[in-house]
C-alpha cells in the first residue's frame, strides 16, 4: 500500500523518479517464517514493483535532524547508515523478558508450552495464549482468538478432571493490503500448511471492501466479547468426550459470572 501512495506521488510530481527510491528493510531473513508461499509472495510482489529489498540490517537509531537511520548488520555487527525523506517502522517483536528470566521460557524467552494443547511443557496448571509462548506459528490477532476456543475447553476439562482433547493446528490468520483498496488474507496451519490465501485482483478489490466496511462491526464484537472469534465466531466449539459423561459448563464453574 506505501508503494502504490509512493507511485502516485511521483506520478503528480511530488517525488523525483530520477533521485528518489522506494525501499524495503528487513532485519530478518524472511517476511513469513512459518509460511513459505506468502513469504514468496511477497519477495516476487516487491521485485515487480520495483522496490528494493535489503535483509539482514537492524534499526539501532533514528536521527531524525539529520533524517538519518542507522542500521546494524545481523551477521558482522557493522553499522549502516541510510538518509531518507520519509521514514515508516514497524517495531519489532520479542519476547518478555520476565519470562525469559524465570524457569517458564525456552531459550529463546518464549513460555515452552505444547504447541497442541497449549499447556506448559513442565507446569501442567499453566497455558498460554497469543504472542507470549512458543507454538511454532506466526503469531497474529486473530491467531490469538482462534486460541481461545482451544484453552477455554481444556481449561475446563482439566477443572473437571478430564482429559484435554482440544487441540490447536497453528491457524493464524493477517490482512496484507495489496493496495489502497486491495488485500488478502494471509492464512495457514503449522508446518506452513495453507487455510486460505487468495491473491487474485479480482478479488482483492471486494476482499477489501468487506474488510474495511462490512466486518467493522464483527472486529468490534470481538474486542466486545460478542461472539468467540475465528475460526468458529458465533458457535461456541466444544470437542465432544465419547463415552464419558458431560463435563460442567462455564457458567457451572463461575456462577457468578458468564465471559466469553
Amino acid at each position: 500500500m506505501s508503494k502504490a501512495l509512493w507511485d502516485q506521488h511521483a506520478f503528480h510530481g511530488k517525488i523525483s523518479w530520477d533521485t528518489s527510491r522506494f525501499s524495503l528493510i528487513n532485519a530478518n531473513d524472511s517476511f513469513c517464517r512459518h509460511f513459505r508461499k506468502a513469504d514468496e509472495f511477497i519477495r516476487t510482489e516487491a521485485e515487480s514493483r520495483g522496490i528494493q529489498v535489503t535483509q539482514g540490517l537492524k534499526l539501532v537509531e533514528v536521527r531524525k535532524d539529520q533524517n538519518l537511520a542507522i542500521f546494524e548488520d545481523v551477521n558482522t555487527g557493522e553499522q549502516v547508515q541510510r538518509t531518507y525523506s520519509n521514514f515508516f517502522c514497524m517495531m519489532p517483536s520479542k519476547a518478555n523478558e520476565t519470562i525469559g528470566n524465570s524457569n517458564l521460557g525456552d531459550s529463546h524467552g518464549y513460555l515452552d508450552v505444547n504447541p497442541s494443547t497449549l499447556q506448559h511443557t513442565r507446569y501442567d496448571n499453566i497455558f498460554g495464549l497469543g504472542d507470549v509462548h512458543n507454538a511454532p506459528t506466526t503469531k497474529t490477532f486473530y491467531g490469538g482468538f482462534a486460541q481461545l476456543h482451544i484453552l477455554r475447553h481444556n481449561i475446563e476439562r482439566r477443572l473437571n478432571g478430564l482429559s484435554m482433547n482440544a487441540s490447536y493446528d497453528g491457524f493464524a490468520e493477517a490482512p496484507l493490503e495489496l493496495g489502497q483498496e486491495k488485500l488478502t488474507w494471509v492464512s495457514h496451519l503449522y508446518n506452513g500448511v495453507e487455510s486460505s490465501f487468495d491473491t487474485s485482483s479480482m478479488t482483492a478489490g471486494l476482499k477489501h471492501k468487506k474488510y474495511t466496511v462490512l466486518d467493522k462491526k464483527d472486529l468490534a464484537n470481538l474486542l466486545q466479547f460478542k461472539n468467540w472469534g475465528p475460526p468458529y465466531y458465533k458457535t461456541k466449539k466444544t470437542v465432544a468426550d465419547v463415552g464419558t459423561a458431560t463435563a460442567k459448563s462455564t457458567s457451572n464453574l463461575h456462577p457468578d459470572q458468564k465471559t466469553a
